[in-house]
């Protein structure tokens, strides 16, 4: 199986290595330092459940000329949506399957626009890994619990092939076969508390056990629950009491990736997070005050 990881940063370079490790074809497409240290050295991976170490592994910067792939995973920051999307054309053909593993909601519709549903298979993970040092990642924790699914919700024969081997590479991927109130399941969650940690510069878990936060979350989520529904996707009601669970348990310094890269001054992806749940609220006449706020107060950070 032929499988290139647009953005081979932490998650697309924790999926592309342990895949090759299990046997995949894999080609990484990365940039900088990132880029020049897998052409040189390889890639390490640097994890709980054991590490991984590719002495050589094929990583380019274009991949134009290269062979068309059977799938694709996509792993790019919001903003940089648009322009990768252009990138893979190359090595897309009229059967590769597109996994976007992205925070947002809006890349499975760029990516739609331009390829068609029929090759994007959207995606939701709770792997967490980063970039430790160019060339080498750091997977967090031990879990990589995923679920990908077909836009149409076919139990495809592709599908079942990628969760195969996935699942031999030893990552927790599982089909589905109604994958997109698993993405909006997420995005409630993860717009809330990026935005939240972001603003506040707080833990996760003290803003989960301060009941005053704990209720702007509440509420937060309930706009990005109203948007959903009004593109006709249910988000489980029990969503609030899962979130709560979590949120009062989790590690107490965890921060969200977004809050994380504010802290280092980089642009951060407000604009493809709390941004979208505004433009879709104002898209489809559903109020979204409190994420309005989130979005605007967050603009200056997002370049």
């Amino acid at each position: 199986m032929r499988i290139v990881i647009m953005g081979s940063g932490g998650l697309g370079g924790l999926f592309g290595g342990l895949l090759a490790q299990a046997g995949a074809e894999v080609m990484f497409i990365a940039r900088g330092d990132h880029l020049q240290a897998m052409q040189t050295s390889g890639l390490k991976i640097m994890s709980q459940t054991g590490d991984v170490a590719l002495s050589s592994v094929h990583a380019v910067d274009d991949p134009t000329g290269e062979s068309v792939a059977d799938f694709v995973i996509f792993t790019v920051k919001g903003a940089d949506t648009r322009a990768a999307c252009e990138l893979i054309a190359p090595i897309v053909g009229p059967k590769t399957g597109i996994i976007c593993f992205q925070n947002g909601i809006e890349g499975i519709d760029i990516l739609a626009d331009r390829y068609g549903t029929g090759a994007v298979l959207p995606g939701a993970t709770f792997a967490l890994a980063m970039i430790e040092k160019p060339g080498v990642i750091r997977h967090v924790g031990a879990g990589s619990q995923t679920t990908v699914g077909e836009w149409n919700g076919e139990m495809s024969s592709r599908l079942e092939a990628f969760v195969t081997l996935t699942k031999k590479a030893g990552l927790d991927v599982n089909g589905s076969d109604d994958i997109h109130p698993v993405i909006w399941s997420k995005f409630v969650a993860f717009a809330t508390f990026s935005s939240l940690t972001s603003l506040t510069r707080l833990p996760l878990r003290t803003i989960g056990t301060t009941p005053e936060t704990l209720q702007l979350a509440f509420d937060a989520m309930a706009e990005v629950i109203a948007v959903a529904d009004a593109r006709g996707i249910k988000v489980p009601a029990q969503i609030f009491e899962d979130i709560k669970e979590f949120v009062q348990n989790v590690d107490p310094a965890w921060k969200t990736s977004m809050a994380n890269d504010l802290a280092a001054g980089k642009a951060i992806e407000s604009d493809s997070i709390c941004g979208s749940v505004h433009r879709l609220g104002q898209e489809l006449g559903v109020p979204t005050p409190i994420n309005t706020v989130f979005y605007r107060a967050l603009k200056p950070f997002a370049a």
